[in-house]
């Protein structure tokens, strides 16, 4: 005998259609700022798995007599040193490719961890409502009302410099995008005359939850990972140019244009090779999450 409560749910219902999920794709592909943005994160990928094998030298090893050699296109840089030197004689490619880690690592975690705290929230706040919703709901306005560097950069202060408790404080601070848009998802579905029909008979709420909603919010809770992961790597490097983020002793980004502040006139690479590296992983990010967007929603799809 077919189970009743089966009926009651609405065909396709909590995931996407074929044809849906064909036209988001041909939209995709079709838009070449965000397969340029693809093509910047993965060669960012690559360049985090593989960078012992990418660097020429060690980035930590220093030649005082070698230091502030300019790029080999400048005509006075030994081969060794592709993209120069620093203050300190260690090479800028070898440290740019190991600050891709850096990067790669602090904005996927962080991300990642934001995104289920999000979550979790957001389930909550949607699935109980009344008190809890107000409490978790009235949390992510109170965050909202600072800057998120602001609270980060006190945090750190806090708990100290160090790669983890970057993360730990990105991860503590990025999460209420996520859990605003999973509660609004929850609260747009559990109204529908098939959830209310499958209640009715008996189905589990969480069930319902479980097999409706988050499949429905997934791929806007992937664009907004996207765009969080771009903000929290470039939030990553203003705190380690402020000396409270990442070790100097880990070749990072915002450490190595820290470091050439001093040698903007002299020695320029030294800041501006990881600036515009910054912003080059930062804008392939971008374009990656509006292709994402612009593919999944069909009033912006052309």
């Amino acid at each position: 005998m077919p189970d009743i409560r089966a009926s009651a749910v609405a065909p396709g219902a909590g995931r996407e259609s074929p044809g849906r999920l064909a036209k988001a794709s041909r939209a995709f592909r079709r838009n070449k700022a965000a397969s340029a943005g693809g093509a910047i994160l993965l060669a960012l990928v690559l360049c985090a798995l593989f960078a012992p094998l990418l660097a020429p030298c060690d980035p930590s090893e220093q030649n005082l007599y070698e230091r502030l050699k300019p790029p080999l296109w400048a005509g006075e840089a030994r081969k060794t040193y592709i993209l120069g030197s620093d203050h300190l004689g260690r090479d800028q490619l070898s440290r740019l490719i190991f600050g891709a880690r850096v990067s790669l690592l602090v904005g996927l975690s962080a991300a990642t961890l934001s995104g289920f705290l999000g979550m979790l929230f957001g389930g909550l706040a949607g699935y109980l409502g009344g008190r809890t919703d107000e409490a978790i709901m009235g949390l992510a306005d109170i965050q909202l009302a600072f800057p998120s560097i602001l609270l980060a950069l006190v945090a750190v202060a806090i708990l100290g410099p160090g790669l983890l408790n970057v993360i730990i404080v990105f991860s503590a601070t990025s999460w209420v995008p996520y859990a605003r848009t999973l509660r609004a998802s929850i609260l747009s579905v559990r109204e529908q005359p098939y959830v209310l029909a499958s209640q009715a008979l008996g189905c589990n709420r969480l069930k319902i939850l479980w097999a409706h909603v988050l499949p429905n919010a997934v791929i806007p809770l992937i664009v907004i990972a996207s765009f969080q992961m771009a903000t929290l790597i470039t939030q990553e490097a203003a705190l380690s140019f402020l000396g409270v983020g990442v070790p100097p002793s880990i070749p990072s980004w915002g450490n190595m244009m820290a470091d050439g502040r001093e040698y903007l006139q002299g020695a320029w690479w030294l800041s501006t090779l990881p600036g515009i590296a910054l912003m080059a992983v930062v804008l392939g990010i971008n374009f990656l999450g509006d292709g994402l967007r612009s593919a999944i929603d069909p009033l912006m799809r052309s």
